[in-house]
């Protein structure tokens, strides 16, 4: 993990580091989670998805590079359920290999470069016990937001803001986990309006599952 210095860490704090919760409304759960269930969610940010999956009684370890993030979502804990939450990069989990019974990666790809999503599916993998579900959730590239900042890879932007947004097609999603079978697939796409202009949002949600052999 690097240190103190990483510019994207700096960046994520920035944006963690306001005085109301960066993400709000209902956090959706994928289906496999439930009593009993070892969780990772990957880039947890202020908990908003966090509060949902404690609620179906999951085991959940919740990780973050942020510190800010992590001391918002622990402030946003209510109830009888409590994560353990880790401070940690996703490009190098601190688990041991099938440490986790589902693991949870929504829009953290968004915000990584071809060889860090790459490394990253690989730890994602790696800690997923034989059996175990991974849930994968990116904006496509049919999102309002595609081409916003300076293209730097591919579909990759870096933004005024210090964080880079990838946008992908089903395909590609699919496509970085080739050793676990399909569960779900479903692109998503849901009408906004902004400042009186109507854009869309659109969504790629997987759902795999890893091979028992």
């Amino acid at each position: 993990m690097k240190g103190d210095s990483d510019p994207r860490r700096r960046a994520w704090d920035r944006k963690y580091s306001c005085e109301h919760p960066l993400w709000r409304g209902p956090g959706e759960v994928p289906s496999g989670a439930g009593p009993g269930i070892r969780c990772l969610e990957l880039g947890c940010g202020d908990g908003k998805t966090l509060r949902a999956l404690l609620a179906t009684g999951a085991e959940v370890v919740a990780m973050d590079l942020s510190g800010p993030a992590l001391r918002s979502c622990r402030r946003r804990m209510t109830g009888p359920y409590e994560a353990e939450l880790v401070r940690a990069d996703v490009r190098d989990l601190p688990f041991l290999d099938g440490a986790f019974e589902m693991v949870m990666a929504h829009h953290v790809m968004d915000h990584l470069l071809l060889d860090e999503r790459m490394r990253l599916a690989a730890e994602a993998v790696r800690v997923l016990t034989p059996g175990g579900r991974l849930s994968l959730r990116v904006f496509s590239m049919e999102d309002m937001r595609f081409g916003k900042g300076e293209e730097v890879e591919p579909c990759t932007f870096l933004r005024q803001d210090g964080i880079t947004y990838h946008y992908f097609s089903p395909e590609e999603a699919r496509g970085l986990f080739p050793g676990l079978a399909v569960l779900e697939m479903e692109s998503r796409r849901e009408a906004k309006t902004f400042r009186g202009e109507r854009l869309v949002r659109s969504e790629v949600l997987v759902v795999l599952r890893r091979p028992m052999g």
